[in-house]
C-alpha cells in the first residue's frame, strides 16, 4: 500500500513527486540511500502547501498504507472514497 495524506499517493495527485521518491527508495534503496523521506515530506508540504508537518506526522503519513480516512493526518477531509 502506498502512503496517504490528503490523497492516496498512487492516484497522480500533486504528491506525485513524493510517490516517485518513495517508490525509488522501495525498489532500489541502495541507489537512493541519500534521500530521507521524512525530510522530503516535511519540505514538500511546507514549500508547496504552506503546511507545517512535524517529523512524527511525516512518519505517520509514510506508514499510512492501511489508513482509510483520507486527509485525516493533515486535518483535511476529502470526498475521495477509500480503496
Amino acid at each position: 500500500m502506498v502512503p496517504t495524506s490528503v490523497t492516496d499517493w498512487s492516484v497522480g495527485s500533486c504528491e506525485l513527486g513524493l510517490t516517485t521518491l518513495w517508490c525509488a527508495k522501495l525498489v532500489a534503496p541502495e541507489l537512493f540511500s541519500d534521500i530521507n523521506m521524512t525530510e522530503e515530506v516535511i519540505s514538500f508540504y511546507k514549500d508547496i502547501a504552506g503546511i507545517e508537518v512535524s517529523e512524527e506526522l511525516a512518519n505517520s503519513i509514510l506508514s499510512s498504507g492501511k489508513r482509510t480516512e483520507r486527509g485525516a493526518f493533515l486535518g483535511v477531509k476529502c470526498s475521495i472514497p477509500a480503496n
